[in-house]
């Protein structure tokens, strides 16, 4: 059932968020009937108000989600989406899940329980360095290092340091 672009295409509007998304997709049954409803049957969606509804309706940027399927095929990335039956099931039980996941590699059984390392979109170096080797040393006990990227069209800096590290991973002495 999942539509990644039309996934996509959701997450580019402003105010529309997880929740909302889920909501929207609960009600219609797919992300590609959502951007064919009209503002009027948009409406209708709990938590979903006039101009919201027309964003929706009008909005959706088909170029950004053409540009997010690029990057990810040039970084060999997948997404993976709440629909999907490879989402971590665990992550499926919080309170806010993301739709989307952004995927360097594949899901192993050993990555059911896996560390996040959150950033900011403006880092400063001490906290690019400091998520590097926080990844770096922790991917070399074996743990794997994910992260939300918050949104799709921002890499992250310190997000990016903390799943690509520069060195390769090694235990701490």
């Amino acid at each position: 059932m999942s539509d990644v672009r039309s996934l996509l295409c959701l997450s580019s509007i402003p105010r529309l968020g997880p929740l909302k998304i889920r909501s929207l997709v609960t009600h219609f049954k797919s992300p590609e009937n959502v951007l064919r409803a009209s503002a009027r049957e948009l409406i209708r969606v709990k938590g979903i108000d006039a101009s919201l509804a027309t964003a929706i309706a009008h909005d959706a940027d088909g170029r950004f989600a053409d540009d997010q399927l690029r990057m990810m095929e040039k970084a060999g990335a997948n997404i993976i989406t709440l629909w999907d039956n490879n989402y971590p099931d665990l992550l499926k039980k919080i309170y806010d899940p993301p739709p989307l996941l952004f995927v360097f590699g594949r899901f192993e059984p050993r990555d059911a329980f896996s560390l996040a390392i959150v950033g900011t979109r403006t880092p400063s170096p001490y906290g690019q360095k400091s998520a590097e080797s926080f990844a770096a040393a922790l991917s070399g006990l074996g743990l794997t290092i994910v992260s939300g990227l918050a949104r799709p069209d921002y890499l992250m800096e310190i997000d990016v340091e903390a799943v690509i590290p520069e060195e390769p991973a090694r235990a701490p002495a």
